[in-house]
């Protein structure tokens, strides 16, 4: 990995001397540019491009030309944190690029700078790749009236881009050139003129858009009527209906489609009288389309349409169209459905019972859950929390199977009835058989119940863990302690406790410092990984004094469990001397969840003790290593870096 290499023989043998002294990263990840390895370039480019410094600029302007096409987008997109004017030629001759990618990643680059004299280089660009028109509105008004003059341009491909950029623009000089070229020769061009007229609130544009359901090509038409709906115009529905008689079927399908959405209540008949109609196609989309319509004519043309169709997948949608409020004829015939041979129909007319909202439906909607014959029980749980406190009890026996528990949770809490809040913390002090068994005690065997005695205090299980995700969400601050006596318990459900903790936020801060000293080093990083999860936003500055005094504390005490579990805050901290410690700190804990991630982020942080770090993980592994994400840049700041990445 040439320099790589000899630098990561050097941190091996003496990472603590290296540390003492004052590490210029910009100058190391500069001298990064020429190693031989293009991940190695890559890193480099993407440190010099967080870390802002102008002497970051010519090297990364070089890169534009390097031999490796992603070190050559990520040099473009990188540049445009500098807003030096000497960057505009060389972007320009990167939108020649042969790659798509890096000729985007310059014009986006050169977008943000809003040099106007990148515009026509710019205009020129769309003819290879059509990104170039968002780039170009990044430009601002500034560009419109090279744009204007560009829907001359005699490549379509440009007029095309530029009619888009006008589009999003949306200046009203660019409306009087738009209406012009919507007699452009080429129909790709009309399309994009079409769509960008319609953009404009001008009667002049409703007038055009609508007169081109008579263009010569079938694809504006198309194009056309998708607009139409949106366009709140009167004359809309008239000239949808006219479009379902369009020779061409796919205009056809989408005039349907459009009056099926519009939710114009004139568009019930025609829709009816669409069932009829000789394509399939159509027949099948009318039952969608009239499923949006909640007109008294239309529930028993979907109850007939489902008894008298031979299509299957036609018959469900029908079924699914009756899950209408309010109706007790429609709740009997769906009911009966439940009883069908047809496991899809059973599952479809369950899903539309619980859209009733009928609670005679409870009974049998609970017969259906047990049913050996279903398979598939959740269209039938959400049916039943669609019912509200009527399903209570039939939900909670659920609940109080070890088979069904902790699927059924979720659905007793949808309920919404008062007592299952007090049902489900209850259910968070019920000891388990074990880690991963899901047997309550007095509802399992005899030596389920002995092991369980044995463990009485352990609050762990799949039934504690679907409590526990309902209660966090809604923010119940009784499951705190008991989350908290499973992150201090070994499971292999353990892992899941920092992110249901996050939520409680200050809450949970000073209660997770007290765990910096667990005998238990996996607790002690799961709480520090807890931390790292509390948004920055909702800590006052005692709370975050406490925090970073606890974690600083740690950081000089080499609590490497710490370390491994908020391993962002000390890389943001960028304090001198502690990448030996965090490279430690990976290297205890390589086998955990996060130890990627961890690895990852030191890859593109800036620092290079902390990027050999990571690559030397990699090796170990036989990872191959790239750099996915980025963003946690070293010695940023805490304030600022938590804020940005907890966003």
């Amino acid at each position: 990995m040439g320099a790589s290499k000899a630098l990561l023989c050097l941190c091996l043998t003496s990472f603590g001397l290296l540390a003492q002294a004052q590490v210029d990263n910009v100058q190391l990840q500069i001298v990064r540019l020429q190693d031989a390895d293009p991940v190695v370039r890559t890193i480099a480019v993407i440190a010099l491009g967080q870390f802002k410094d102008a002497r970051a600029i010519d090297p990364l302007l070089a890169s534009l030309k390097d031999p490796d096409s992603l070190v050559r987008m990520i040099a473009a997109s990188s540049l445009s944190g500098f807003k030096e004017p000497r960057e505009v030629p060389p972007l320009i001759a990167a939108l020649s690029d042969p790659n798509g990618d890096v000729s985007m990643a310059a014009g986006f680059t050169l977008g943000d700078l809003q040099d106007p004299r990148a515009i026509p280089a710019m205009i020129s660009a769309l003819a290879d790749h059509r990104g170039g028109g968002m780039s170009l509105t990044r430009m601002g008004h500034a560009a419109v009236p090279a744009l204007i003059e560009a829907l001359h341009d005699s490549n379509p491909k440009v007029r095309g881009g530029v009619a888009e950029a006008l589009a999003t623009l949306k200046d009203s000089a660019a409306v009087t050139p738009l209406l012009a070229a919507i007699h452009d020769p080429d129909a790709a061009v009309r399309r994009s003129v079409v769509v960008a007229l319609s953009s404009f609130h001008d009667s002049r544009t409703a007038d055009t858009v609508m007169a081109e359901t008579k263009d010569p090509d079938a694809t504006v038409r198309e194009v056309v009527v998708r607009l139409l709906d949106r366009m709140d115009d009167p004359r809309a529905f008239a000239a949808l209906l006219a479009a379902t008689h369009d020779p061409v079927r796919a205009v056809q399908l989408s005039a349907w489609g459009a009056l099926g959405q519009s939710g114009d209540p004139r568009a019930v008949a025609p829709l009816i009288d669409a069932l009829k109609s000789d394509d399939a196609g159509i027949r099948a989309n009318a039952i969608g389309w009239l499923m949006r319509f909640h007109q008294p004519e239309v529930v028993p043309v979907l109850m007939a349409e489902y008894r008298s169709i031979p299509d299957r997948s036609t018959r469900l949608r029908a079924l699914e169209g009756l899950g209408i409020p309010g109706d007790r004829a429609v709740t009997d015939f769906l009911i009966a459905a439940l009883a069908d041979g047809d496991s899809g129909v059973r599952m479809t007319a369950a899903k539309s019972l619980g859209k009733t909202q009928d609670v005679r439906a409870v009974k049998a909607l609970s017969a259906g859950l047990v049913s050996p014959s279903n398979n598939d029980k959740q269209p039938f749980y959400q049916a039943l929390a669609h019912m509200g406190p009527a399903a209570y009890e039939w939900l909670l026996e659920q609940v109080h199977d070890s088979r069904s528990c902790p699927q059924a949770v979720g659905y007793l809490a949808a309920t919404h009835d008062p007592r299952a809040v007090t049902e489900l913390v209850a259910l968070l002090h019920t000891p388990y058989s074990g880690p991963d068994a899901p047997g309550l005690v007095g509802m399992a065997t005899r030596l389920d119940m002995e092991r369980a005695a044995a463990r009485a205090h352990e609050v762990t299980g799949t039934c504690f863990f679907a409590a526990a995700k309902v209660l966090a969400a809604l923010h119940d601050e009784r499951v705190i302690a008991p989350l908290m006596e499973s992150l201090k318990t070994p499971h292999s459900g353990r892992g899941q406790v920092p992110d249901l903790l996050r939520v409680f936020g200050p809450a949970v801060v000073e209660p997770m410092i007290a765990l910096f000293h667990d005998a238990d080093q996996e607790t002690r990083r799961l709480a520090a990984l807890t931390l790292a999860f509390v948004p920055e936003a909702r800590l006052d500055a005692a709370l975050k004094k406490k925090r970073d005094t606890a974690l600083r504390t740690a950081l000089r005490e080499l609590n490497l469990a710490v370390l491994a579990g908020d391993y962002r805050y000390y890389v943001v901290l960028g304090e001198l001397g502690s990448e030996d410690s965090l490279a430690r700190a990976l290297k205890r804990f390589d086998n955990t969840m996060e130890a990627q991630e961890m690895a990852e982020t030191f890859l593109t942080c800036g620092d290079v003790l902390l990027e050999d770090a990571g690559f030397a993980w990699g090796r170990e592994r036989h990872f191959h290593m790239t750099p996915s994400s980025y963003g946690v840049v070293w010695g940023r700041g805490v304030e600022q870096a938590r804020g940005d990445t907890q966003k």
